[in-house]
This record gives C-alpha cells, structure tokens and sequence, in this order.
C-alpha cells in the first residue's frame, strides 16, 4: 500500500502538481517531509529557473527546447547516474 501511496504522490508531482497540493493529498501535517521527499522531481520549477537563467545569460533568445531537451534527458538517466549529476552541480 505505501508504494502505491509514494508511486501517487510522485507521479502528482511529476505532472505538475505542487509540493502543497500532494503534501494535503497524502495528509501529513508538516510540508517539510513532502518536500524532502518529492520535491527532486519537480523539474518543472528548475526548467523555468534555468530557462530564465540562460536567457539572462545569452540576451532575448529564447532557449526553453534546448532546456527542456536536457531535462528530459536527466530524466532519462537512472537514479544513480541522477544523484551523480547532482553532485558536480
């Protein structure tokens, strides 16, 4: 029953709901313990940040395929390969 519970919430999570809707869908009364677990996988937060960032970056262009190209390929990666990257950010 707990994986069903965690595959739900990620799976919210992964579609775009966010940290506070899937913290009240699954009860718990602190958005810390959501937000430790799941919020890795709102990429959707990150992608828009590093969209603007690069945009900064690299005057009016409008990067937001390249960015979500390479979110999409992190994505792709197996969790360890994942936290690797993590790592030498």
């Amino acid at each position: 029953m707990h994986d069903l519970r965690r595959t739900t919430a990620s799976h919210n999570v992964i579609l775009g709901a966010s940290i506070q809707s899937t913290s009240k869908l699954l009860g718990h009364r602190n958005i810390e313990v959501t937000n430790s677990t799941y919020a890795h996988l709102d990429t959707t937060t990150v992608r828009d940040d590093l969209a603007r960032t690069v945009n900064v970056m690299l005057g009016d262009v409008n990067y937001t395929e390249k960015v979500t190209e390479l979110v999409n390929l992190f994505n792709a990666l197996p969790s360890q390969e994942q936290q690797q990257v993590r790592a030498l950010i």
